[in-house]
């Protein structure tokens, strides 16, 4: 599964796949990997990443179709 939206929006709004990662504290191949479905986000890195778009769902960031709410 690829996240398309969250992909998106991060790109609309300027935030990084290093970003991302650094503040994760994992590599970008790892996060990469995680947008692009070859491993899954755990917990709290959803939680940390949904906070980065208060204005969205998770279900909307984190769903394999690439529809806006």
């Amino acid at each position: 599964m690829v996240y398309y939206n969250l992909i998106i929006e991060m790109y609309a709004k300027g935030i990084s796949q290093a970003a991302v990662s650094k503040a994760l504290g994992i590599s970008e191949k790892s996060l990469h990997h995680k947008l692009y479905g070859r491993e899954a986000f755990l917990e709290h890195e959803v939680s940390y990443i949904s906070e980065l778009f208060p204005h969205l769902t998770i279900e909307y960031l984190f769903n394999e179709k690439n529809k806006r709410p």
